[in-house]
């Protein structure tokens, strides 16, 4: 049950409510593909309508981290750009930031923008040097 009110008992959530709510569904384990994807959906509508509650400008961010994770997942690799892009820099974890730009790299090779794949996978690697994901960007780059 997603949306406003579902879980709130018919009251409005708060931005924070649908976010951790999106997080959690995000995260549950599928016992079928088709589950998982309706997962990400359900998680992809409530970090949208959490998007529309007013959230502050860092809980906005985690959000559109969400939004970019769940678009990476469902093969909607344009707003996974967007997203991670619009969210990278006002995130403020070093190891959500390190993978936001390991999948904003993976989608920009997804869409066929391999040099600018390039240049995101060089940002992670200098900023984040010994992260996993600085790591798996290695075997990546000049894919």
């Amino acid at each position: 049950m997603s949306g406003a009110g579902a879980a709130g008992g018919g009251r409005l959530q708060s931005a924070e409510e649908l976010y951790k709510q999106g997080r959690a569904i995000e995260d549950r384990v599928a016992t079928s593909p088709q589950q998982a994807q309706a997962n990400l959906q359900q998680a992809r509508n409530d970090y949208i309508q959490a998007l529309g509650a007013n959230p502050s400008p860092q809980l906005e961010a985690y959000i559109r981290a969400g939004i970019g994770n769940v678009a990476f997942y469902q093969d909607d690799y344009q707003t996974a750009v967007q997203q991670f892009s619009a969210a990278y820099g006002h995130l403020d974890d070093p190891n959500l930031k390190a993978m936001a730009l390991l999948r904003l790299g993976m989608a920009e090779q997804r869409l066929g923008r391999f040099e600018q794949a390039d240049r995101t996978f060089m940002t992670l690697q200098q900023q984040f040097p010994q992260s996993t994901a600085a790591r798996v960007s290695r075997d990546k780059f000049g894919a």
